[in-house]
Formats: C-alpha cells, structure tokens, sequence
C-alpha cells in the first residue's frame, strides 16, 4: 500500500501527466461544444443511418463511379490524407473494364442496365477490391468504406421519436457518455504513452533509483503497481473531466432524465481497457529505450492508425483497440451491438496485461544489469 500511495504522489508530481490532462481538457471542450443539448426531434430534422443494403448501395456506387470515370477525377484518402487521382489511358481502359465486369454490360450501359443487375456481395467485393487497388487504395470502394459512403439512408421522423425515447429510459447522460468516450478514446490513443514515458524516466534520478532497484521489491510488484497507480490517476482525471458535463446536464434535463451509474460504469468499461493498453505499451518501450523518442514513436504510430482506420466513426466495435461511436444517439445500435464492445474490452484488456507482463520482465533484466 505504501509502494502504491508512493507512486500516486509520483504521477501526481509528473509534468508529463498534467500536460495530457491539460491537453484532454481543451481537447473535449473545444470538440464537445453544445453536445450535451438532446432535443426532443422536430420534423425538420434530417439524420441518416447506414443500411446495408445492396439494393440500395449498389446503384448509388455504379453511378458514382461511372460520373468520376467519366471525369476522370476520383477522391481518395490513401494513409488517410487527401489525394485526387487521374488515371492514365490504359488504367480508363481497365476501369471501364473492371465496370463491365462488375454490372454485367456493357460500360455505355452501365448507369441505365446496369444498375439493375445487382450483384452478389462475394461478387460486388472482389471488383472493389481490384478498383481500389486500381485507384491506389483509400477510396470510396474500398471494402472497409463502401457501405459507409454508399449506404446513407435518411431516417423518418417515427424512428427519431423511437430513439429519443429509448435515449430517455437509458438516461440521456448514458448517450452523451458515448460522444464523450468517443473523443477521451482519440486523446487516450494518442497521448498516455506521454505519461509512463515520464513516470520512468525520472527513475535516473538517484533518490528514485534507490526505490525502483531496491532488491527488497519484486520486478513485477514494482511494474505492476505503478501500472494501476498511473491508470487509476489517469481515470479519475477523465471522470472529473465528464462530471463538468453531467453536473451541466443535471442542470438542464433534471436528475429524473438521467442515469449517472450507468454513465460512469460505461465510460470506465469503454476506456479503462485503453488506458492500461497505452500505459503498458508506453511501459514497455520506455523501458527498452530509455528516452524521449519512445513517446514521439508511439504517438506518430497512434496517430497514423487513427488517420487510417475505418471511416464508420458512428458506430464501429468490432476487434479495434479504439471504439468510435461519433454521435449521441444511435442507442438502438449500440443495445444490439454491446456483446461485441464487451468482448472487445475484454480482449484487449486481456492484451494489455500480457504487454505489462512483458514489461516487467524488461524491467527485471534491467534491474539485474542485463539490458
């Protein structure tokens, strides 16, 4: 208990973790603005929700893809940066081929017959991957965008009355905590490596050294307390951040409107797993370096995947280590899908101890003279 509370006074002394959280501050606020308002919907209002539908998909991609042939100018996003592409003659050639193939006429025919001649989904993929091979990767074909670029439907006013009332029996802070760990996540992603690459290196200070490489505590104790000491501090920042929004939403909607359990319960469930990963990771590499560059290195390799990674932001689980959910709504979608988020957490969180571990065993090497 000692060696924890020693730890705790040590972050809570770190340069490094005060500009994360000084850093996650401005972030949210700057991102989050006026989100935490939930209107009931008006008629005038005008969302969209991904369906995937080939019926629908399908035609709306062929003739997207037709008029950019035809100008020969087609927006890509290869490593996540902007590019427009121009195809050389042959490369028009063998898209009009690639067309032809894929809507079963003839590429004059293509926006009239072909629209109607819907493809098979193993079919419709293998196409797009060779046109977004053609184009050079990260375009609206690609397999990971299409259905998100290509499958926006708008909603009716029934089904945004349906999801405001569902909203309202969850707790409308349950929905905003969503938004909320939609943003957290992306500064979590990117920044915490920042804070053990500060808690360690203090460790060349003699006063410091005498602690960590006293024999009298094991390698693993030692790692893993500061492990949890530097992920509880960094949770309870961020819980501190977002009880400025729930007090805000008490003051507007009334405590009768939300669900502050579940709220916080969710945003511990969504990023704790992220910041034992990142600390882990930030662990790990610190040690093995022992400088500076291990934090810009783990940032630059965040930052790319964020770039990089699925354009669905409103509602993508799956198996990434950063969950995006970049609206406050869709409570339906995120009932039916959080088996997938839960198994998602668990996953990874398993994964970070495993790094942890890793790292202690660097650690123990280190401490011996052996790395």
């Amino acid at each position: 208990m000692n060696l924890f509370l020693l730890e705790i006074k040590r972050i809570l002394k770190s340069l490094s973790f005060w500009i994360f959280f000084v850093i996650m501050c401005v972030f949210m606020a700057t991102q989050l603005s006026d989100s935490y308002i939930i209107d009931r919907p008006t008629r005038d209002d005008v969302t969209y929700k991904t369906e995937d539908d080939l019926n629908y998909i399908y035609p709306t991609l062929l003739k997207e893809l037709v008029k950019e042939t035809e100008l020969n100018s087609f927006d890509t996003y290869p490593r996540g940066f902007y590019r427009n592409v121009s195809l050389d003659d042959n490369e028009i050639n063998l898209m009009k081929k690639l067309i032809e193939d894929l809507c079963g006429t003839n590429y004059e025919d293509a926006s009239t017959l072909g629209i109607h001649n819907i493809p098979n989904r193993e079919n419709l993929e293998n196409n797009l991957k060779k046109i977004d091979s053609l184009l050079g990767g990260g375009s609206s074909y690609s397999i990971n965008r299409y259905k998100n670029m290509f499958g926006q439907v708008p909603t009716s006013y029934e089904e945004r009355i349906d999801e405001y009332k569902l909203m309202k029996a969850n707790g409308l802070d349950e929905s905003f905590a969503r938004y909320f760990c939609d943003y957290a996540g992306i500064t979590i992603f990117i920044l915490i490596y920042f804070i053990p690459l500060g808690v360690f290196l203090k460790d060349s200070n003699k006063s410091i050294s005498s602690s960590i490489f006293t024999k009298s505590s094991s390698t693993r104790k030692i790692l893993f307390t500061r492990l949890w000491a530097m992920a509880i501090v960094t949770i309870s920042s961020i819980l501190l951040i977002f009880t400025c929004y729930e007090l805000i939403l008490v003051n507007l909607y009334g405590i009768e409107l939300l669900n502050p359990v579940t709220a916080y319960g969710l945003i511990i469930l969504w990023l704790f797993p992220n910041i034992v990963l990142g600390i882990s990771l930030g662990s790990l590499i610190t040690i093995l370096i022992n400088n500076i560059l291990a934090g810009v290195f783990c940032f630059l390799i965040s930052f790319m995947y964020i770039i990089t990674s699925s354009p669905n932001i409103s509602g993508a689980y799956g198996f990434s280590p950063i969950i995006r959910h970049n609206i406050v709504g869709m409570e339906k979608y995120f009932l039916d899908n959080f088996n997938i988020l839960l198994e998602n957490r668990i996953m990874w969180f398993i994964i970070s101890l495993l790094i942890a571990l890793i790292a202690s065993i660097a650690l123990d090497k280190k401490r011996v003279g052996r790395l």
